[in-house]
């Protein structure tokens, strides 16, 4: 079993190659994921920019809690994130991460409607796979076959921050 910081930086590597998650905040009883461009990943935080009317800003004002989901299916890599959300006005902050495709939903980073969405991990489960298919459909195969598990990749959970 890999140690924590082993953990964790496997977790960071995982990560560092996706680009898109899938957000979920909680409201009235029910669990709502949307697709979230990654706007930058540093130090245990993810950020996130959205519209200051958006469902997904109230949602986290009602309830911090929220989940981020990453895959890389190619690559056989997954992982899953929980850990706390804040809603940010911060047109300095949105100029330092700025990218052109935000262009597509902001006018700049000045823009009055622009929000920042601040996640920060609590804890992590990663799963992650052989990246070559047919390592992966042979061992599945085996697996069925003689009914052990054949090497299907690393399954970790993380504890990222202490409670």
């Amino acid at each position: 079993m890999a140690t924590h910081s082993e953990q964790l930086e496997k977790l960071h590597d995982l990560i560092e190659g996706m680009h898109t998650a899938m957000l979920t905040t909680f409201r009235e009883n029910q669990l709502r994921s949307r697709p979230m461009a990654i706007i930058k990943n540093e130090d245990n935080v993810l950020w996130f920019f959205t519209s200051a009317d958006s469902e997904k800003a109230q949602e986290i004002a009602a309830d911090a809690h929220v989940n981020v989901a990453l895959a890389d299916e190619s690559h056989n890599k997954y992982v899953s994130i929980s850990g706390k959300a804040t809603i940010i006005h911060d047109p300095k902050k949105a100029e330092e991460m700025w990218t052109v495709f935000a262009k597509g939903w902001f006018k700049g980073p000045d823009d009055p409607s622009l929000r920042i969405i601040r996640f920060e991990m609590d804890g992590a489960e990663y799963w992650d796979g052989p990246s070559s298919k047919m390592v992966y459909l042979f061992n599945l195969l085996v697996s069925a076959v003689t009914g052990k598990e054949m090497g299907m990749g690393e399954n970790e959970e993380v504890a990222v921050r202490s409670a």
